[in-house]
């Protein structure tokens, strides 16, 4: 959900703000930040989650479960609910901000997103409900602070993607500690794969102390590599460069006061 200084970004008369890739995002006044990064809404919820999370393949094998952290615009959800439709995915997303629903699913979209976003807008209008679908996919929208929302998470398949795109670290620094990461990890099935846009030292000591393996994301517009995990040890993660690997097993040790196992930090 965090992007670059709005400031940046090409504005339109109704606060809507084009990103370098033509599709749109909105700025948050409260975090001083755009929902997405100034290089497309569209290029991160496609390529930095959905693939990210090889959504796709955990799909060809079965019903999955997506955990949205971070509903906003509604950008990820829809990327998620487009490449479910016809299939058993269910979506739950967290959002703390009900002011924001207003604009869910409302932005300027190609045609091939026009059944999704109707029904982020549906999500957006009656949240707290379960909604489902003739084609095999339900939703879910949970209002709060997403640290409590996580025990109200209903029942999950047993293959789980999750898109942690909460605002910044350093602006919302909650959704990024052990804390909410451990809590959110015991709901969790095993073949689960975990996505986020944030390279951050103290998010991938958060994630490795939370229980997840570790591992470099992709790099997508202007953002870092950001980060994958996992929980399952046989699930293969792009790896690390072999210093960069030993810097966070040091770094894990001397912060956190215990060691790693040694397939924790892929390289």
């Amino acid at each position: 959900m965090a992007g670059d200084a709005a400031a940046t970004l090409t504005g339109t008369s109704d606060g809507w703000l084009r990103c370098a890739d033509g599709s749109h995002t909105r700025h948050a006044a409260e975090f001083g930040q755009a929902y997405h990064s100034l290089s497309g809404a569209r290029e991160e919820a496609e390529r930095r989650f959905v693939a990210g999370c090889r959504l796709r393949w955990l799909l060809a094998a079965g019903p999955v479960s997506v955990l949205d952290v971070g509903f906003g615009l509604g950008w990820n959800a829809a990327a998620a609910l487009r490449v479910g439709q016809g299939q058993p995915l269910q979506l739950v997303s967290f959002e703390r901000d009900p002011e924001i629903l207003a604009w869910a699913g409302r932005f300027p979209h190609p045609e091939e997103y026009k059944e999704a976003c109707r029904r982020v807008r549906q999500l957006a209008a009656q949240p707290e409900v379960e909604h489902s679908w003739p084609d095999g996919g339900s939703a879910r929208l949970l209002l709060g602070d997403a640290r409590e929302s996580v025990a109200r998470l209903p029942e999950l398949a047993e293959q789980a993607a999750v898109f942690l795109d909460a605002f910044s670290p350093n602006t919302n620094p909650e959704l990024w500690q052990a804390g909410f990461l451990t809590r959110l990890a015991e709901r969790l099935p095993r073949r689960t794969l975990l996505a986020t846009y944030s390279a951050a030292t103290a998010v991938r000591l958060a994630l490795l102390q939370a229980g997840f393996r570790l591992g470099r994301g992709p790099r997508v517009g202007s953002k870092a590599s950001g980060s994958l995990a996992t929980l399952d040890p046989q699930l293969p993660l792009p790896g690390f460069a072999p210093r960069q690997a030993r810097k966070l097993r040091r770094w894990y040790t001397e912060r956190i006061g215990q060691g790693l196992p040694p397939d924790a930090v892929a390289e």
